[in-house]
């Protein structure tokens, strides 16, 4: 066996995020967002993918007639969507970016932002730049939708060991802890990868989520210029509905 050390976020999951099953959030996703947009009226064309990861829900999109781009910190993550959506001719870029600082030379019809990601921001303030990229980069009137690990859903993961995938060519599994103290879970990904010929690669990642209060996220939402249209956990039932509801999903129309 061959050991890495300690790689960036995705770097060693990249290769193994779609086989291991970690698209499959966003592909589940992506049509209750696409509903919950034509509900509310919205139109559109054009959309940008904040952390887009391997792009299976920014493809899903262009799968749809939408002109999609994006951007994520990953390169590696970047090779997979680029290479998915090269074999499926989608219409849609990718690019390495950054989502606290992403400055897009045109404005959009959609931004999402998925896969827990808002809650990699590690304080309020580094979550407002992400806001704020997000509505420099909507046009008048149109939608910011993302989703977010409530605290409750965060809590439930702490301290849980587990086998997140088993297959003849990787093994991946999660260590979780969660500092009460900055509401921070820590997961420490262990990966060991088939080489070919009886050789493993090993590699170890660390991933922090933070938790934020509901209340201050949407808070946050209005001072920066949003309006939020609608809040639903992913099975699509209102948040108000499901006070102990441990992922949501919110819609925030530009003002």
């Amino acid at each position: 066996m061959t050991d890495k050390p300690t790689v960036e976020p995705y770097g060693a999951l990249a290769g193994v995020y779609q086989s291991a099953g970690f698209a499959a959030y966003s592909l589940k996703i992506a049509p209750v967002m696409i509903n919950l947009a034509f509900e509310i009226d919205w139109t559109g064309s054009t959309l940008l993918d904040l952390a887009c990861g391997t792009g299976d829900m920014a493809c899903w999109f262009a799968g749809r007639g939408l002109r999609v781009r994006g951007i994520d910190l990953s390169a590696p993550m970047l090779v997979q969507a680029r290479r998915l959506a090269a074999e499926g001719g989608m219409n849609a870029e990718f690019e390495v970016g950054d989502m606290r600082t992403f400055a897009s030379p045109v404005q959009f019809d959609m931004v999402t932002c998925v896969g827990s990601s808002i809650n990699y921001a590690p304080t309020l303030k580094e979550l407002e730049r992400v806001f704020r990229v997000a509505h420099t980069a909507l046009a008048p009137g149109k939608l910011f939708m993302f989703d977010l690990r409530t605290i409750l859903g965060l809590s439930k993961a702490a301290e849980s060991v587990r086998v997140v995938s088993d297959t003849p060519t990787h093994l991946i599994l999660s260590r979780n802890h969660i500092s009460y103290e900055t509401l921070t879970l820590t997961t420490h990904y262990t990966i060991l990868e088939s080489s070919g010929d009886k050789n493993w690669m090993r590699a170890e990642e660390v991933h922090l989520l933070r938790g934020y209060p509901v209340q201050a996220v949407t808070r946050m939402l209005e001072q920066i210029g949003f309006k939020l249209v609608r809040s639903l956990t992913p099975e699509f039932e209102l948040a108000e509905r499901v006070p102990d509801a441990e992922q949501l999903i919110f819609a925030a129309q530009k003002l």
